[in-house]
């Protein structure tokens, strides 16, 4: 008995890259939204916004955190799988067909998970856009840089 013969219906061509891009993608996004987070904390501090206004770093920094976990949960997925699946044989015992069953129903889950995890990251860093947008200051002012000239008076 194979693993073609016990599982016929599964195919882990295609659960497989899904992990693999969608992790890769989520550690970009982890990195992404920490940086988002440190734009904004910069926002905040350059405009002098109250401290209720603080707490809005809390999204983007716990989506980071979050995107950061789901990540390693697939890379970890993904390297159990590759690693369990250069150990199987060609005899399949009832105790290792469990182990398959149990691997692909993680690795299925991580898919997924991880494929939700992406569409939430890419609407979170839509939303924290729109919300430094909103906190910079509206007042169309010359740079501090720039030296203003005074008016000749003749």
């Amino acid at each position: 008995m194979n693993l073609p013969s016990v599982l016929p219906t599964w195919n882990p061509d295609i659960s497989t890259p899904v992990i693999l891009y969608s992790s890769f993608f989520l550690t970009f996004g982890a990195l992404v939204l920490f940086i988002e987070a440190a734009i904004v904390l910069r926002t905040l501090i350059m405009t002098r916004s109250p401290l209720r206004h603080y707490s809005l770093l809390a999204l983007p920094l716990g989506a980071a955190i979050l995107t950061y976990l789901v990540a390693m949960h697939g890379w970890q997925t993904y390297t159990d799988w590759q690693s369990f699946q250069s150990i199987i044989g060609e005899h399949i015992t009832p105790f290792v067909l469990r182990v398959i069953r149990l691997r692909i129903s993680n690795l299925t889950a991580a898919a997924i998970i991880g494929l939700l995890q992406s569409i939430f990251t890419i609407a979170l860093f839509a939303l924290t856009l729109i919300l430094e947008r909103k906190l910079l200051p509206r007042v169309k002012r010359p740079p501090l840089w720039t030296i203003v000239r005074r008016p000749r008076i003749v």
